[in-house]
């Protein structure tokens, strides 16, 4: 069955305030053809194709196609702090997302990181997400059922063993790491916002994605690339428990690849850059 949409695009002037919704938990809201080649060598590859036709797409469909590995380098107040690793797997109507943050072996020493997160969507809708996060001393180990037949959502706490089952009173829900994917295939026009229903941490948001601008990003070899730029604003568990305001900037073409994010932590910034990667977008295009 084709997804519903759960993202509204309006003029920000006309945009509503991005709330909780009214079945947040209160309970728990205290509760994260193949192209490889080198970013060096990418030239042909990521942020020169022709800019996307800002056109509604079948985003079911390439959300059952898209491939591709994605490897970042990690800093923190430029300092250089760890690695990530974020890969989409298609399997018939299923496509896996996989995500990986590991600390440098230095930052490991006073502060390790060990981020694992998995995230299925089939036939276009969240079907899954998974969560593993060993951050210093903070632990979590958390699970989420999307139940679209049945219209439930359901959360566990592992580490607390603990589990709660909600009604999904919107067509379209999403986790983090899925809507995130789902985000990409949307028309992105300057000067609108994106909502997102997602469902994090055992609570329901309204994710507020603005589109800011079109700006150029310098890759690690000192090429520009075209790039959109998008805020997103997120209050929830994750990599390295981030709080508020996300940057990122995803190239200016089909694929949207993700090329930098930027975050605050409780410390500073951590900044993510593009390093390496394997591509194809699912839209007949390599």
């Amino acid at each position: 069955m084709p997804v519903t949409s759960g993202a509204t695009s309006v003029p920000k002037e006309d945009r509503p305030t991005a709330e909780t919704n009214s079945h947040q938990d209160k309970t728990d809201a205290a509760d994260a053809s193949e192209d490889k080649t080198a970013i060096e060598d990418a030239g042909s590859k990521v942020g020169d194709e022709t800019p996307v036709n800002q056109q509604p797409i079948d985003s079911s469909e390439v959300l059952r196609n898209i491939s591709e590995s994605l490897n970042f380098d990690i800093y923190w107040m430029g300092v250089f702090v760890g690695r990530a690793r974020l890969e989409a797997v298609p399997e018939g109507e299923t496509l896996t997302i996989r995500s990986e943050t590991h600390s440098a072996a230095l930052i490991s020493t006073f502060y390790k990181v060990e981020d694992y997160v998995e995230s299925r969507i089939v036939d276009g809708r969240a079907a899954t997400f998974k969560i593993t996060q060993r951050e210093g001393k903070y632990r979590s180990n958390k699970e989420v059922v999307f139940d679209s037949d049945n219209g439930t959502v359901t959360y566990t706490d592992h580490l607390k063993d603990r589990t709660k089952e909600h009604p999904m009173t919107e067509p379209a829900l999403w986790d983090v790491v899925s809507a995130f994917y789902y985000l990409r295939t949307q028309p992105l026009i300057v000067g609108q916002t994106v909502y997102l229903n997602v469902f994090d941490s055992n609570k329901f948001l309204t994710v507020e994605v603005n589109v800011l601008a079109k700006e150029k990003i310098s890759l690690s070899d000192g090429r520009e690339v075209d790039t959109v730029k998008i805020r997103a604003v997120l209050k929830s568990d994750g990599i390295f428990q981030k709080k508020g305001d996300i940057l990122i900037w995803l190239t200016d073409d089909k694929k949207r690849t993700p090329v930098k994010v930027e975050t605050e932590v409780p410390v500073g910034k951590v900044v993510a850059k593009l390093r390496d990667f394997q591509q194809s977008d699912g839209r007949g295009t390599d």
